[in-house]
């Protein structure tokens, strides 16, 4: 520690009044110590006494502790604190701080605890304080409000102060004593022998009235402890003090301390990564710089015991702790080292600070000595500090970069402990059948070429893109096909791409059937559903469709031969009724058509309802038509097409001659519903043996499915010629 001789001018003068004294007090400078951070060198401050009073400055809440100016001033910086203590038997009653030509420049808002402060203005050379107490606690604003100068932080610096005070009686009891000890435990004691302490913890003045003290207490908080003694009728002082916790039990705990004071982490903590004064330690996803001078070395995942102490640090908004030697025990256990975590630079906020990352396939630019930039191929860029761990810096692209975030004055930025090239890969890129379709690859914007090399990590994204007649049926990464819907992979070693295409059934053409809707609107169908399909349809009417011609939605989807039900259900205006006319599908007949074989031609399959309907079924109807099932089985040729079942709806005494595509349909509707038939099934026949093929998975109408999507029900696995039913939960 290195002393200076410097000096403290106090002058003392007798005031009119006999209870009245008045001190001026010059700051010439007095003894600081030397701290070293990298090469900034801080003339920090100590307390000191002049004329009996007690000057305590603290660095509070700010993050730059208080220092001596060049001049010899006090400069005390943003959120930074000086408790003001008077002499033994006198109380203060006012104080005029003369600011320094710096404290003119920067001058914040002044608080005090105790007292009041007289208005501030800009430019003015003093801050003058009045009230009656002994003891009073300043803290400096955050901004500069009332300085000349354009610099936005508050500082309070000064050069002179007259202090006011007047006498008190000085109580025959003596002040009780507040001490924070070990573990969070607060000890009271008294000198006065007899006397008996009282204390509160909810920051009023305590009484006789109050808890009486028989023990140390622990506290779970900050907290200020206040304390009386009581010898008979006669009390001291209150003594107060704001207490804060010095035993946490994690990382995390001590980080939202945030406590000046020496702070002891209780459970153990693991090694990260040593450099000089910088040690990174970490404990259940906390990470914590704990700088200073320490005679151990660490490797990564050395596990340092329970009882690591430092005090809390907000540097340039980032946490450390401030250790030395002595908070360190000697001993040490190995356990697994502590990985980085990948992230993008995107992704990197101020939370993240002191956290263990790697960046890969990113660059380094704009080196200049110990800065440079990162940047990923998306935009993104974060600083690079390397002023503090000196690795060799060079600029390139294609790196992996491992280092800790860091926070300078609310920007992030990495400190580096290793930068390497990253490990590339070969990508082939087959080219599908010929007339089949196209397959490409693309880094961004740019499609690549076949076996060009990447850097591990990269993403690509995969465009395959079906010829005339072909579908995509799966897109393949070494092997193994791409989720339905995703299009990207990452890089990650040696890459083959492929797509596989399959042809497409035909898609006829179909006419479309026409005429006029019955006028009164009430001659639809509710609800046209398929039953027994693989996939079935569903479709309802609440309402007259707003054209004469339906296309359900959806398709029925099954497999040759398989059999499978159409219902349709018609609006039902009444009951049946030889007496009254309900003006509904009744009076209407109904003919099936079947396209199985795809070619856009219709075959009629079956009519439904009588021709002009005899008395009395000229008013009862073709009560048929209203409810109809019909089952179809497809036929064994009917493989991999899309047919298509269409029913007309047609007034019963007209349309004799109707077609699947007439025109001049009266009181008409027509429905078609779309049939798609898959594949014959592969399973001949079932045996007993096994294989160790790869298992194959039909439904029970011989479609072949995706065996990593099954839905609910009972497939068939087929596995080399073992076939097994099973059932999917």
């Amino acid at each position: 520690m290195k002393k200076l001789l410097l000096s403290l001018i106090a002058v003392f003068l007798c005031l009119p009044f006999a209870n009245a004294k008045e001190y001026e007090i010059t700051i010439k400078g007095t003894t600081y110590k030397t701290t070293t951070f990298g090469t900034t060198t801080i003339q920090s401050i100590e307390a000191f006494e002049s004329n009996g009073f007690s000057f305590e400055p603290s660095k509070g809440k700010g993050q730059t502790a208080p220092a001596y100016n060049k001049a010899g001033d006090i400069r005390l910086y943003a959120n930074n604190t000086l408790i003001l203590t008077a002499p033994a038997g006198e109380s203060i009653t006012a104080i005029s701080f003369t600011l320094s030509t710096q404290g003119k420049k920067q001058t914040a808002a002044i608080a005090a605890d105790e007292g009041i402060i007289a208005t501030q203005s800009k430019g003015a050379a003093t801050i003058d304080w009045s009230g009656n107490i002994d003891k009073i606690t300043f803290t400096v604003g955050a901004k500069n409000e009332f300085g000349t100068a354009t610099n936005s932080a508050g500082q309070f610096c000064f050069d002179k102060l007259t202090i006011t005070t007047a006498e008190v009686e000085i109580p025959s009891v003596e002040t009780p004593s507040i001490k924070l000890k070990e573990n969070n435990m607060v000890n009271i004691e008294c000198s006065t022998e007899g006397a008996t302490i009282y204390y509160t913890t909810d920051d009023s003045d305590p009484t006789n009235e109050s808890t009486v003290y028989s023990a140390p207490f622990a506290i779970t908080k900050e907290t200020t402890v206040k304390a009386i003694a009581y010898k008979g009728a006669d009390a001291s002082r209150i003594a107060t003090a704001k207490l804060n916790l010095n035993t946490v039990s994690s990382i995390a705990e001590f980080i939202n301390l945030a406590n000046e004071s020496p702070v002891t982490i209780t459970s153990p903590v693991t090694a990260v990564y040593q450099n000089g004064p910088f040690l990174y330690i970490y404990q259940n996803g906390a990470f914590l710089l704990a700088y200073g001078t320490q005679t151990n070395k660490y490797e990564n995942g050395d596990v340092i015991p329970a009882g690591i102490t430092g005090t809390y640090n907000l540097r340039y908004g980032n946490h450390q702790m401030n250790v030395d030697n002595t908070t360190f025990l000697a001993t040490k256990d190995v356990s697994e080292p502590v990985m980085p975590t990948t992230m993008a630079i995107g992704d990197i906020t101020v939370d993240d600070q002191n956290k263990y990352v790697l960046l890969s396939n990113v660059s380094i630019s704009d080196l200049n000595g110990n800065n440079a930039t990162i940047s990923d191929s998306e935009g993104n860029t974060i600083a690079l500090y390397n002023k503090n761990f000196q690795i060799e810096l060079q600029e390139g692209n294609g790196l992996i970069i491992a280092g800790f975030v860091s926070v300078y004055n609310n920007d992030v930025q990495i400190y580096p402990t290793s930068i390497a090239e990253a490990e590339k890969f070969t990508v082939t890129v087959q080219t599908p059948e010929a007339g089949q379709g196209t397959l490409q690859v693309f880094n961004g914007e740019t499609e690549i070429t076949s076996e060009s090399e990447f850097i591990a990590g990269t993403e690509l994204t995969v465009v395959a893109t079906p010829a005339e007649g072909y579908g995509l049926k799966a897109i393949y990464v070494n092997g193994t096909a791409l989720p339905e819907g995703e299009t990207t992979f990452v890089v990650e070693s040696e890459t083959t791409v492929s797509a596989e295409f399959e042809a497409l059934p035909n898609e006829p053409t179909y006419s479309i059937p026409g005429g006029a809707m019955h006028p009164q609107g009430n001659n639809y169908l509710v609800q046209l559903y398929s039953e027994g399909a693989t996939v079935n349809v569903d479709q309802s009417w609440d309402s007259t469709p707003s054209a004469l011609h339906q296309i359900v939605e959806g398709a029925v989807e099954v497999a040759p031969e398989a059999t499978f039900t159409l219902k349709l259900k018609a609006k039902k205006l009444g009951p049946q009724s030889s007496t009254t006319v309900y003006e509904d599908l009744r009076f209407a007949r109904a003919r099936i058509y079947t396209d199985w074989d795809a070619d856009g031609v219709f075959t009629e399959d079956q009519v439904i309802g009588t021709e002009s309907p005899q008395a009395p079924y000229n008013v009862i109807g073709n009560m048929d038509v209203l409810d109809i099932t019909k089952q179809f089985t497809v036929p064994a040729e009917a493989e991999n097409t899309n047919s298509r079942i269409r029913v007309i709806y047609h007034n019963a005494w007209s349309n004799k001659d109707c077609t699947a595509n007439s025109t001049d349909l009266v009181d008409g509707m027509a429905y078609d519903v779309k049939v798609k038939v898959g594949q014959r099934s592969g399973i001949d026949s079932i045996t007993g043996d096994a294989t160790d093929a790869p298992a194959e998975f039909y439904n029970l109408q011989g479609i072949r499915m995706d065996g990593n999507s099954l839905t609910p029900g009972i497939y068939i696995m087929r596995q080399g010629s073992k076939a097994t039913k099973v059932l999917v939960r």
